[in-house]
């Protein structure tokens, strides 16, 4: 049984267009950000599928487990308003840390290649401190599955710059308790390829748009003129 794409709730997910103009002479400028848009596009189309095969998997009703209702980026997994979960919150804290494969690389045509660290978090809500562990576990299993299985493949509608998704930690967290609630957070972690996100040797020769001034300083680059200072004065013995 296949479903529809999910809505992505965060509307700067939904306004984000990146399509760079292959004849640019600036070449891609590839952010953090569009990586965190293409693993969000995946998982809202893909999600559903993942969440009903972990319940068929288990002997459990098929779309028992809500949908996420919330799919945003977030600068960390911070806390997310009850009626918004369970949420997905999808995070880059920037390049992953060196290891077997350095971060950064260049071809010889210029072409930079960069590993980013993207972190998944699922945060849930149910009765009960054992149910929402359960359910953190299992919609963090289905996002890490979904995500080592479908980014590249056509439906999930994947950039030409993304290469690769590889899957390298998972860990679980309890956020709040109350009498009748439980929330809970899995965050899955992946190093994510992007090939092209600048181009060495590419770029315009000269600025479009020029200083004003074409022998000083732009503006923006100059110090604010100091109107008025004041001057403490502190005395001080001296032996």
């Amino acid at each position: 049984m296949s479903f529809g794409p999910e809505p992505v709730v965060d509307p700067v997910f939904e306004a984000h267009h990146f399509d760079p103009d292959p004849r640019s002479v600036f070449g891609p400028i590839i952010s953090a950000f569009e990586v965190e848009h293409a693993l969000a596009n995946c998982v809202r189309i893909w999600i559903r599928d993942y969440l009903a095969e972990a319940e068929r998997q288990r002997g459990l009703e098929v779309e028992g487990f809500p949908r996420f209702r919330s799919i945003v980026v977030a600068g960390g997994a911070a806390k997310w308003p009850e009626d918004q979960l369970p949420a997905l919150l999808i995070s880059s804290p920037g390049l992953a840390e060196s290891g077997a494969s350095r971060a950064i690389q260049v071809h010889g045509d210029g072409g930079y290649v960069a590993r980013f660290r993207a972190d998944c978090t699922s945060e849930v809500s149910a009765r009960g401190n054992r149910q929402a562990i359960m359910l953190a576990r299992f919609y963090a299993a289905a996002v890490r599955t979904l995500l080592i299985q479908q980014p590249l493949r056509a439906p999930s509608d994947p950039p030409p710059w993304l290469r690769r998704v590889d899957w390298i930690g998972e860990r679980f967290d309890l956020r709040d308790w109350t009498v009748d609630r439980t929330r809970c957070a899995g965050t899955v972690s992946f190093v994510v390829e992007v090939d092209g996100v600048s181009t060495r040797g590419l770029g315009p020769r000269q600025p479009t748009y020029p200083p004003t001034d074409p022998d000083g300083r732009p503006p923006e680059m100059l110090m604010p003129e100091v109107e008025r200072a004041s001057v403490r004065v502190t005395k001080t013995e001296v032996e």
